[in-house]
């Protein structure tokens, strides 16, 4: 038998600043191939089979409703109601600019947090990017989606490797593990108060969860400001999805 000379058509240098797993990993799969697979190296190996666990994830998930029903009963203990169904399916299915609006107990920022975990599987390389009326209520629900991740062993694949420069593990500012996310200066998941500095911000997913309060929208002119504040949002996230969740406090709201 001749000498098998396949080339691997790849050459990383193992540094996260400058590999992109994703372009190579993201479009071809080695693990059905021994020869090719035992041609990479350990950095390429490990990227390769943390794909690999990434699109099973794909094929269990394809629908968020599925998703959510594991979450909820490995993290919670309950099974999702109708109405919970009925709102994971419109964030998976809505338009690119649309709102959930339920009353307190209905569980949407909930469901959202597990929506944007749900989003990452599929896409990686998404940037969610999370406002509320606080930063502290932002870092609440940002908190949620990394229990998430760390609570289902399942979803190992999509955790950072804290040991790498680069990689951020922190409520704030949070990315899925470098193999998948690729090179890009955003989070994969950040937070922010709606009134802080969002210049230079960018975005795949925008939530905007409560962002109205009775802090911030007492006045008319305080809603103006408010108003303000969000005509920034097309400009985050220009090309993705703008998702609003509240709670009407008046009618004017």
């Amino acid at each position: 038998m001749s000498e098998d000379t396949r080339e691997v058509p790849i050459g990383f240098s193992g540094d996260p600043e400058t590999d992109d797993y994703t372009e190579v990993f993201g479009e071809h799969t080695f693990m059905d191939d021994a020869l090719l697979f035992d041609l990479l190296s350990k950095e390429e190996k490990e990227a390769a089979e943390r794909w690999d666990d990434l699109r099973a994830l794909q094929r269990e998930y394809p629908d968020a409703r599925d998703f959510l029903t594991d979450v909820l009963k490995a993290l919670i203990g309950v099974t999702p109601t109708d109405i919970q169904y009925d709102i994971m399916d419109y964030l998976q299915r809505g338009a690119d600019y649309r709102m959930i609006q339920a009353q307190r107990g209905e569980a949407k920022t909930t469901i959202t947090g597990i929506f944007a975990v749900w989003r990452l599987i599929q896409d990686p390389t998404t940037r969610v990017l999370i406002f509320s009326a606080g930063g502290d209520m932002a870092e609440e629900i940002s908190n949620w989606v990394i229990q998430v991740i760390y609570g289902l062993d399942i979803l190992e694949c999509l955790r950072p490797d804290t040991t790498r420069q680069g990689q951020r593990a922190s409520v704030k500012r949070f990315d899925v593990h470098y193999h998948l996310k690729g090179a890009e200066k955003s989070p994969s998941v950040a937070c922010m108060g709606v009134t802080a500095n969002m210049q230079g911000r960018r975005a795949d997913i925008l939530i905007a969860d409560d962002i109205e309060s009775s802090k911030n929208a007492y006045t008319e002119n305080m809603r103006e400001q408010l108003r303000h504040k969000m005509r920034d949002f097309p400009s985050i996230c220009s090309k993705g999805e703008i998702i609003f969740l509240g709670t009407p406090q008046s009618l004017a709201a």
